[in-house]
């Protein structure tokens, strides 16, 4: 049997999939929490695939049998409380122990360097899970975004401990040392290289942890614009003194992250949002309203079938959008339910004024009175 997985998942995790099946396309939706909801569709396939189909759907049909039979299997009180599948029972918080227990060794043995490298490889697994919905790393896996984003916050954790390790190892170097030098007669100057190791890669450790503490969603719910830009600064301050303490290895998590990077913004904003002259985009400025309700309550709406195009926004009750308001901010990226049917004409998101961003959309709205809004864009993980 071979296999292939829509780029959809349900709010809790679950899997949409379709594989091919005796010359039959069968599509399957999973959902754990209600597995009356699940449902099988068959539609017919065109044969004469070719070897790149056929490779495409045996690697996604293995994609969906892991999924299914572990990485979305929810664990009693594991999945509630902590957000953790089977699949993170299994091989997660295993490896992560490992990794943690063998540079918890190389430090005890005063292995300066070889306890270096975990960390290095902690931080590149963390460059490379910063990405967004819909993303070439994400298509091709089969992680949800939810998940990627919680392993991305697992993962710096994880690599904030390897670095901890590892600067212990430094220190237990450094008081071995002092102590022989002592009996010799002399001392650990300044500007050994030693001392400048250690302060480039203590330096490293603290931005690290000004990071995760920064993360933490207290803070970053009440304050998020100041999360997003220190998140910025802070990232990139990682990466100069990661290469100057020697780990410039973390340049390759980058790889994934700029891919991503050029084809959101170069390829799919082109194509889904700007469009052009002969072309418009999916969604029309001109087609979508803004609207300010009692209760400091937005109302957005635009329609399900454009005019313009004709091409149909689908999706899935209880689903929803990433919204950029480019006048507000160009990085910043919000997830709101759609609150509509999806058979009604018009698709309508209702966003309640709390934070500081959508305080700033409201003040907007409020200011353009009828006034079309010109500056929007949204970005759906499901559609």
């Amino acid at each position: 049997m071979s296999a292939a997985v829509a780029n959809s998942s349900t709010p809790s995790g679950d899997y949409v999939a379709s594989f091919s099946q005796n010359d039959q396309v069968v599509q399957v939706a999973s959902d754990s929490a209600n597995p009356q909801n699940n449902r099988t569709q068959v539609a017919p396939v065109k044969p004469g695939s070719s070897p790149f189909d056929c490779l495409k759907r045996a690697w996604f049909s293995v994609r969906w049998k892991l999924s299914r039979c572990i990485f979305s299997r929810p664990v009693p009180f594991l999945t509630a409380k902590l957000d953790l599948k089977l699949g993170d029972v299994l091989i997660t918080l295993p490896v992560s122990a490992v990794v943690l227990a063998i540079n918890a060794n190389l430090c005890a043995r005063e292995q300066v360097k070889e306890s270096g490298s975990l960390p290095m490889i902690a931080m590149i697994v963390v460059f490379a899970l910063t990405v967004r919905n819909n993303s070439i790393l994400l298509t091709l896996t089969g992680l949800p975004f939810e998940r990627a984003l919680l392993y991305h916050k697992f993962a710096g954790v994880v690599a904030i401990l390897l670095s901890g390790l590892h600067g212990l190892a430094y220190l237990l170097e450094d008081a071995g040392i002092a102590a022989v030098q002592r009996r010799l007669g002399g001392g650990v100057g300044a500007g050994t290289p030693l001392i400048e190791r250690q302060t480039s890669g203590a330096i490293l450790f603290y931005l690290l942890a000004a990071l995760w503490v920064f993360s933490l969603s207290p803070i970053r719910r009440r304050f998020y614009e100041a999360f997003l830009r220190l998140h910025w600064v802070l990232f990139i301050a990682i990466v100069v003194f990661s290469i100057i303490h020697g780990a410039g290895g973390v340049v390759i998590g980058l790889i994934p992250w700029a891919l991503d990077l050029v084809f959101r913004h170069g390829y799919l904003v082109q194509k889904n949002f700007r469009g052009g002259l002969s072309k418009p985009g999916v969604i029309s400025q001109q087609q979508v309203s803004m609207s300010h309700l009692p209760g400091d309550i937005l109302r957005i709406q635009f329609p399900r079938v454009h005019a313009d195009t004709g091409s149909s926004f689908k999706y899935e009750a209880g689903q929803y959008v990433f919204i950029c308001v480019p006048k507000l901010s160009l990085l910043e990226w919000h997830p709101f339910t759609i609150s509509s049917s999806p058979h009604e004409v018009l698709v309508t998101i209702h966003i309640k004024a709390l934070g500081d961003w959508t305080k700033k959309l409201l003040a907007a709205v409020r200011s353009l009175r009828t006034e079309p809004t010109r500056s929007w864009q949204r970005h759906s993980p499901f559609s």
